[in-house]
Order: C-alpha cells, then sequence, then structure tokens
C-alpha cells in the first residue's frame, strides 16, 4: 500500500510529522454512525502518526498513559463480552499476540483504522466502528479558547457502564465536548475515507495551511503562532550562517592623511604619498587596491597542494598527503582551469577569474599580501614597492573574530591574549580597505563575548533547515523563506 497521508479531521493539515514545528502527536477517535451523524464512541487516544493509517502508542506522559491504559482496558472488556466484533477477528487476535502495536487500545485502534483499506467490519453493537484522527496541537487550540467555554463534555453513553472514570480520562472526555462543540460549526466530525490516503508532500502542506488559515479564526491564531516560530528559526540560520552586513563608505582621498597619521608616517611622507594617490593615472584600480574591495570575478584559489575531482557543479580539491583532509567548491558560472584527477599547487588558480586578495591573505598570509598588493601599487603609483608598501602596511594590522565577525586591531588582540583574556576565541587575518580603517574602533572584549555568547544560542536553536517551513506570505507578510519544496 505504501505511505498514507491523512488529513486532521478537524482543521485538514496533515498528520505527516513533517508538517509542523517539533513532532506532534495525532489523537485516534473511534466514532459511528448514529442517526445520520458521526459521534464519538469512546474517548481518544493520543499517539504519534505510522504513515499507515494507524497511531502508534509511544511516548505518552504519565497522565496520558494513565488515560490510553484505561481506554484500552474498556476495549479489552467490551471485546472479552462480544459486544466488540469484529469481521476479522483473527488478524485482530494477531495484533494482540504479536506487540507490535503494544499493549492496550493499541491492537484495537490499528484493527479499526486498517478496515478502511481491509473491507472488514469492526462493531460496537450494532454500530459500525471507524476510525477519526485530529492533530492534538489543532485541538488543544480549540479546547483552550474562551468561547468554547461552555461546551458540555461529551456525553458517550458507552462509558455509563465503566464508571468512575479516571481524572485523566473525564479531562480528556472534557475537551473532547470542546473540540466537538467547534466542529459542529465546520459540519461535524468525519471518519477516514477509503480514498483519504495520497501522500502529502511540502506543496501540499502550503495548500492546507492556506485553506486552514482561511477557514476560522482559532486555526488562524495557531497558524499565525507558527508562522512566527517558522520565520524566526528561518532568521537564526540566516544569522548564524550569512556574515553580519558591516556596510562601508566607497575610498575616498581624505581617508589617507588620519590613517597614515594614525600609523605613525611623518608629515612629509605622508604628503609625498598622497600626492602620488592624487596623480594615479588609473585611480579607479588604486581605489580598488585601498579601499580593500572584493573582486567581483574572484576565481577559485587552491586553499592547499593536491588533487582535483570535477563532479557536477562541485570541485573537490583532496590534500596531497593528508588523507582527510579536502575542500569542495561551488564552481558556479565560473569556467574550470583544471581537469579531472590533475594535481595543484596552493594558492593556483583553480578557475577562471581573478586573485582576490583577501583569499590570498587567507592561504599565504599577511607577508605575501604586503609584496604582493605592494608591487602592484607601486607600479600604479610610479613609487618603489618600498614606498607603496607604506600605504599597504595599515591594511594589514587587523584580524576579525571568527564567531562574531568584529574587527580588531592586532596589537588589542595581542594585549587581550597576553593578559590571559582570550577564551575560545579564534580570530583571521583581515585585509582592511582605508574607509573601514578611518572610523574603526576596537570593540570592547566584552560585546565581543556577548556576540559570541548570542551566537552559541543561536547554535542551540537552530532548526533542520530541510524541515517544512509555513509559506512565508500565510499571514499576510513577506519574511524571508529559504527552505525547499520539492518533496516531503
Amino acid at each position: 500500500m505504501g505511505f498514507y497521508d491523512l488529513r486532521c479531521a478537524l482543521s485538514g493539515l496533515s498528520l505527516h510529522g513533517a508538517m509542523g514545528p517539533g513532532r506532534h502527536r495525532t489523537a485516534a477517535l473511534l466514532v459511528g454512525e448514529v442517526d445520520g451523524r458521526w459521534v464519538p464512541l469512546l474517548p481518544p487516544v493520543g499517539g504519534h502518526y505510522d504513515r499507515y493509517g494507524r497511531v502508534e502508542l509511544w511516548g505518552d506522559d504519565p497522565a496520558e498513559a494513565i488515560h490510553a491504559a484505561w481506554v484500552g482496558a474498556v476495549l479489552e472488556l467490551l471485546w472479552q463480552a462480544g459486544a466488540l466484533r469484529s469481521d476479522a477477528p483473527r488478524k485482530l487476535a494477531s495484533h494482540m499476540a504479536s506487540g507490535e502495536f503494544g499493549g492496550g487500545a493499541g491492537p484495537f485502534l490499528a484493527h479499526v483504522a486498517e478496515s478502511v483499506q481491509d473491507g472488514h467490519g469492526v462493531y460496537i453493537g450494532a454500530v459500525r466502528v471507524r476510525p477519526c484522527f485530529y492533530r492534538e496541537d489543532v485541538a488543544a487550540e480549540i479546547a483552550a479558547d474562551a468561547s468554547l467555554a461552555s461546551a458540555e463534555p461529551a456525553r458517550l453513553p458507552l462509558l455509563d457502564d465503566f464508571a468512575p472514570l479516571p481524572p485523566e480520562t473525564t479531562a480528556t472526555i472534557k475537551d473532547l465536548g470542546r473540540v466537538l462543540r467547534w466542529s459542529e460549526r465546520h459540519g461535524g466530525l468525519r471518519p477516514v475515507g477509503v480514498d483519504d490516503g495520497n501522500q502529502h508532500f511540502f506543496t501540499d502542506f502550503d495548500r492546507f495551511a492556506r485553506e486552514a488559515y482561511q477557514r476560522d479564526p482559532i486555526l488562524r491564531r495557531l497558524l499565525s503562532r507558527w508562522h512566527r516560530e517558522d520565520m524566526a528559526a528561518l532568521a537564526d540560520r540566516r544569522e548564524f550562517f550569512e556574515p553580519p552586513y558591516r556596510p562601508t563608505s566607497p575610498f575616498d582621498l581624505n581617508d589617507l592623511e588620519p590613517v597614515l597619521a594614525a600609523d605613525g608616517v611623518p608629515p612629509a611622507e605622508r604628503e609625498a604619498l598622497i600626492a602620488a594617490v592624487v596623480a594615479a593615472s588609473d585611480p579607479h584600480q588604486v581605489a580598488r587596491i585601498l579601499g580593500a574591495e572584493r573582486s567581483p570575478d574572484a576565481a577559485i584559489l587552491a586553499e592547499f597542494a593536491g588533487t582535483i575531482a570535477l563532479r557536477g557543479d562541485r570541485m573537490h580539491l583532496h590534500h596531497a598527503t593528508i588523507a582527510e583532509c579536502s575542500a569542495t567548491y561551488l564552481i558556479g558560472e565560473r569556467r574550470p582551469r583544471v581537469r579531472d584527477g590533475d594535481s595543484v599547487a596552493v594558492g593556483e588558480r583553480l578557475s577562471d577569474g581573478d586573485e582576490d586578495p583577501h583569499e590570498l591573505l587567507r592561504i599565504f598570509g599577511a607577508a605575501h599580501v604586503l609584496d604582493r598588493l605592494s608591487a602592484l601599487l607601486g607600479g600604479l603609483l610610479g613609487l618603489t614597492a618600498a614606498q607603496a608598501g607604506t600605504l599597504i602596511a595599515p591594511m594589514l594590522r587587523h584580524a576579525t573574530v571568527c564567531d562574531t565577525g568584529e574587527r580588531v586591531s592586532l596589537a588589542r588582540w595581542q594585549a587581550w591574549f597576553e593578559a590571559g583574556q582570550i577564551d575560545d576565541l579564534r580570530a583571521e587575518l583581515a585585509l582592511t580597505g582605508y574607509p573601514a580603517l578611518r572610523v574603526h574602533v576596537d570593540p570592547p572584549l566584552a560585546a565581543i563575548e556577548a556576540a559570541q555568547e548570542r551566537r552559541h544560542r543561536l547554535a542551540h536553536r537552530l532548526e533542520d533547515p530541510d524541515r517544512y517551513y509555513l509559506p512565508r506570505d500565510l499571514c499576510g507578510c513577506d519574511a524571508p523563506d529559504s527552505r525547499d519544496t520539492s518533496g516531503a
């Protein structure tokens, strides 16, 4: 038969475990047709929908366990007395003997659920029993609504011979009365039908959610709260994985004087350097260097020496000597300059594009970038590499804190380290442009530690990115949505 997804009899949402924040429970309610209406015969028992038309009974809290055991005892007594009958008694006996569905109510609920597709009849007295399933989170939202406070507990005549009821079951019947009052507003309960078992996918979840949102204010309140939780989870992921946006101004000639002065460059030397920049024949290229702009067409550079493996839109680099060390790059629109199986050296260009100095710094370190940019800038300004290096040197005196993205001067970082104030913080060398240098103020260590603590809290809150999230526009907002709706 394959997977057999069903919809909640109250809300129309899917019983599929992926539709909802966290794992939700499903209530199994045995109903029968009396005077043309579907009415409950026994109190509902909560479990977990197994995608085969049944609920599994496990993970109950103490109150739920007491209630489920009591309903199971009632079903057992009805079966022994002959009041509960089945057209397939051997199948029910097999379920009870195998323990596949646990003890108590489990085998009976499974047997009734299977009757939809198998065609056998299960009866309590003269009434044929049908399964009805609904999400417990939906039922709880309904039962808690003030408009239903006056609803009487559900009337279940079958239980008259089993008094007194345990308090846990009495509470369940009270809530069931409110759920029944609400369901009457929408046409009453409906049991599972033979055509109700289609598989549900994310696109179906979207449709079910939109239908439920439009159906009733109580469902709208539930989905709105769920939506806020989903959008907060997506925002957490973006904050955790995307570097903080720190806007900087474009390079301006006025940036040079204060930065060079702060770096201790003598006035006469500052004047000569600034004059050389002003007279540059290619001011755009000079501005890109001194602004530490990232290349818009950066090449992929090998982080270490190794062997290339091309796999579709991915490029894998396997370390030449450390078997467990590898790196993966997304090729995107760039054209590879290497072939599958090629051996490459550290820093080698693996694709077309420019050698981005930020990547060179990460791979080779500050001395290499200082030499490289000094030679390039000296050629553009008609200066020696040593003279141009005076302009480049301030750009290599900062680091970026890995966890938080804060920029800190190497001098301040070293002072914290020597004072034993750095615990588990890590930082990487940064290439900093003059616009950022001009306005830079080292953040206090406490601010960095607070940002790191927030990141750790985010890490604990992160959820599976592939789980289902409600449509971003469900509640009339335009919250960012990064989910894939291609499958269940």
